[in-house]
């Protein structure tokens, strides 16, 4: 254990931190670089990316690391504009915790390996390291105590990996993804709207290889629910857009079937997903109609978690932070913080 505390402070003594402006009121954000090992045991030659936002004049104890879903980044959880309505990030920091948004490796500001070689491992061992940083006394303002994940989307798979192998976060808030396969038919929509980022104007100039894919122009509607999103955020998020490589694409469905990660999380769970997820609600998928029918299709998959418990946002899509009625998941993932990680 001494070795891993020594090992994690070596890492985040490097981190920069470059001054700027706070992205959510209320609260003093900065921009953080974590270096990270993209082979085990191998030089830390890679860089998270990461915004790191904490309640202005106060240090919680606890901190959520929010992990973003596919060709999605860090701005997932702190859309720009519209007041802010589009922010878990200052939403709770105006509660009191502390929230580090990252952009996976492969995506953003973080480096961009390989495309074939950036596969669900790669993309869970770097999470841990981001995990191992937080909780090291050289992470900007010291070492946070208590660590919450927070995924979306793909990004719930990767932290359910992370914390299955790791065990080194105290809870996991998992949206926008549920135990088992996802609806095939959905799953190959996706792919079917995806092509080389290298083909797309919004990456233009950039270098990475052909493997990196995005979502075509005028197809990110997918991810949500009709009628319950702002046109004007559904422009912002085709504006933001980001990536996902082959070797992720190649490699999601294995933990899955053969690690089944969540049968070994032994911390407390909360599970957040829109009534109407394209990919795992309705027809050939979950009755997401009542949070009690999901828990009743969720719980045998969670055979050692400390607790479960389960939201359904009502009439929202898979993006439930970018909906109307985001404000109400928002509210259940406060009520579990609250009960679970409590700020006193």
């Amino acid at each position: 254990m001494r070795a891993l505390v020594a090992l994690a402070a070596l890492m985040a003594a490097s981190v920069a931190i470059p001054a700027r402006a706070s992205a959510a009121a209320g609260a003093t954000c900065r921009d953080v670089h974590i270096p990270v090992s993209f082979t085990p045991g191998g030089a830390k030659n890679q860089r998270i990316y990461g915004e790191l936002c904490t309640p202005a004049g106060s240090r919680p104890r606890v901190i959520q690391v929010l992990v973003h879903g596919t060709t999605y980044d860090h701005n997932y959880w702190d859309l720009p504009g519209f007041g802010g309505r589009y922010s878990y990030v200052k939403h709770t920091v105006a509660r009191g915790y502390a929230a580090l948004a990252i952009d996976r490796i492969g995506v953003g500001r973080s480096s961009h390996p390989l495309s074939a070689l950036t596969t669900v491992d790669t993309d869970a061992d770097t999470l841990h390291q981001v995990v191992q940083a937080v909780r090291s006394s050289a992470f900007p303002g010291g070492a946070y105590p208590h660590v919450v994940l927070v995924g979306h989307s793909f990004g719930t798979l990767l932290s359910e990996l992370e914390l299955s192998e790791h065990h080194d976060a105290d809870g996991i808030i998992a949206t926008g993804w549920l135990a088992g396969l996802t609806k095939p038919v959905p799953t190959a929509g996706l792919v079917a709207r995806s092509y080389s980022a290298l083909l797309d104007p919004a990456f233009a100039g950039r270098r990475f290889d052909p493997g990196y894919l995005t979502t075509r122009p005028g197809t990110r509607a997918f991810f949500y629910q009709a009628g319950t999103y702002d046109p004007a955020v559904l422009a912002e998020d085709e504006r933001l857009k980001q990536t996902y490589t082959a070797g992720e694409l190649a490699t999601f469905v294995r933990p899955l079937v053969l690690d089944r990660p969540i049968e070994r999380i032994t911390g407390p769970v909360l599970l957040v997903l829109g009534e109407h997820d394209v990919f795992f609600c309705g027809l050939t998928g979950v009755d997401c109609s009542t949070s009690e029918r999901v828990m009743r299709s969720q719980a045998p998959h969670w055979k050692v978690a400390s607790s479960l418990q389960v939201y359904v946002q009502k009439g929202a899509g898979h993006d439930i932070g970018l909906s109307y009625n985001n404000t109400a998941g928002f509210a259940a993932e406060d009520t579990w913080l609250t009960a679970e990680f409590p700020l006193g």
